[in-house]
């Protein structure tokens, strides 16, 4: 079901399938500086390893992919080195790595729609309890904007700049 964020954007979403790792890895590269992007073996290992964590915004009409979000499981609460390279099947927090749309696509509101829908799709696994993820300063409102609390500055390195951990509770009572 195609999903209509405004009159000429309508976008599928759907898992990110091997074929689209290339695509997914160029908008990479494309929204993180270059000290920060991660390498395509990730993507490859994500795709491989976690499919229903690596969700993808499709045009529609042409099947394109124009946006991700990419996570992990983890038992930990916030996002670690370890948690950024592996999978863990029976953690019970997702570790959301990226949040990437295509440069041709921004400020339309993509970057929300997708993730409402990513937040609406692991709380309806029922199997994770907390949902993680690294931030620069400036985008921390927009995540707070989703129920995201702001835990405070993170160990990670990657870059220059600092990093802060959000953490948001998937279970509602």
């Amino acid at each position: 079901m195609a999903t209509t964020i405004s009159e000429d954007l309508n976008v599928i979403f759907r898992p990110v399938i091997a074929s689209d790792i290339d695509r997914a890895h160029q908008i990479e590269v494309d929204c993180f500086p270059a000290d920060e992007a991660e390498p395509i073996d990730k993507f490859r290992y994500r795709e491989a390893n976690c499919p229903d964590l690596f969700l993808g915004a499709y045009l529609a009409d042409s099947d394109r992919l124009i946006g991700y979000i990419a996570g992990t499981g983890s038992s930990t609460n916030i996002i670690t080195a370890e948690s950024m390279t592996q999978h863990e099947p029976e953690g019970r927090t997702v570790c959301i790595h990226s949040v990437c749309v295509d440069r041709a696509y921004r400020r339309k509101g993509l970057a929300s729609q997708m993730m409402n829908e990513y937040i609406t799709r692991i709380r309806q696994q029922r199997k994770y309890e907390k949902a993680a993820l690294i931030s620069h300063q400036h985008l921390i409102p927009f995540y707070e904007s989703f129920g995201f609390r702001l835990f405070g500055e993170s160990n990670i390195q990657l870059g220059r700049e600092t990093w802060f951990d959000l953490t948001m509770d998937l279970i509602t009572n």
